[in-house]
């Protein structure tokens, strides 16, 4: 906390509201005393209250900080505050109180004056950050496992485990609905507790793109079992092992949402109807597939064919495992990161 205050009142309110290092002072005169010293970034990181500081004695916090590799949120009002709040890696000037200089220095601007609104903008950003990856993430799994299961089937010289129109259908009627769903996820049980991201890693990163490789390698491989068996094993026309393959795609793929809703668990679970938007685009999803497979004019479009129950157990029974598969593989490479 950095006030012009008094000490001891600064002091006061710092232990008030919980500050940490709040015994733990500085004031304008020990901050140009210290200036020159070696430790001085090291003072400032293990002092709670600074106090008496003049506007310059402000801006020389900001960049002792930033040197020490924090990420700086400078909160203020007034005029000669200007320059930390340039300063800062994020300037947050006050709407109501606030002067018309400092709002220009600013980045954000609190209409309401009220720190608690910093925590709101916080966890809501942070909501969006996260939701922007389960929609690229999901989108990416199932882009994989089209790749992956069309590249197996030519290397085993087999034929084409789904036709050119079954992958459109699926990314332009089956993914994609589902996919625009997850911007509606509600916020995970943690989402503030979580430590922040380094400012320099991006939307991909390394863990990210892991998960997306494991779980499109898990559900690709059932897709290629799942044709290799139908066609090769079960001896059915290629056709009807192609609309079992596309069948199975489709489902595996809005199984996968499971997955991809919560990072580090299975969100079949109540926070599944905070999301009825989600829900609404897997019923039609599923609607849309079974269209696909028993209206006789898609089957003419899509040349597929009508399933059996049978063949629906062999499907539903591969996605079960390939869901679990995925899900047991996600926890143990969080397990693995976090050790």
């Amino acid at each position: 906390m950095i006030a012009g205050d008094h000490p001891s009142t600064a002091a006061r309110i710092a232990a008030d509201i919980g500050l940490e290092h709040a015994d733990e002072i500085m004031t304008g005169e020990d901050i140009d005393s210290a200036i020159d010293d070696e430790n001085f970034n090291e003072r400032i990181l293990n002092t709670g209250v600074f106090a008496r500081v003049s506007p310059e004695n402000k801006l020389q916090l900001v960049q002792a900080l930033k040197e020490e590799g924090e990420v700086v949120a400078m909160t203020s009002d007034g005029v000669n505050d200007a320059p930390a709040l340039n300063g800062a890696d994020i300037g947050i000037a006050m709407g109501i109180r606030g002067t018309e200089v400092a709002k220009e220095a600013s980045d954000m601007i609190l209409a309401d004056d009220r720190f608690g609104t910093i925590v709101d903008a916080v966890r809501i950003g942070r909501i969006i950050f996260e939701n922007i990856k389960k929609y690229v993430s999901f989108l990416f799994s199932c882009n994989m496992v089209e790749i992956l299961s069309i590249l197996l089937t030519i290397t085993f010289m087999l034929p084409m485990p789904v036709q050119p129109l079954h992958i459109l259908y699926l990314n332009l009627l089956i993914d994609i609905g589902p996919a625009i769903a997850l911007a509606y996820e509600p916020a995970e049980s943690d989402v503030m507790e979580k430590a922040p991201r380094k400012p320099e890693e991006g939307l991909v990163n390394r863990t990210f793109i892991t998960r997306i490789i494991l779980s499109g390698l898990v559900i690709g491989l059932g897709t290629f079992l799942v044709f290799y068996g139908s066609y090769q094993v079960l001896g059915f026309e290629l056709d009807h092992a192609q609309t079992m393959t596309f069948t199975y795609m489709a489902v595996a793929q809005l199984a996968h949402i499971f997955n991809v809703r919560i990072s580090d668990g299975f969100a079949l679970n109540q926070s599944l109807f905070k999301n009825r938007i989600l829900l609404m685009m897997i019923a039609l999803s599923l609607i849309l597939q079974l269209i696909a497979v028993y209206v006789p004019f898609m089957n003419n479009v899509l040349n597929t064919v009508p399933l059996a129950l049978f063949e629906w157990g062999i499907i539903l029974i591969a996605v079960v495992i390939v869901t679990l598969s995925v899900y047991f593989l996600k926890r143990l490479f969080v397990h693995q990161v976090e050790v």
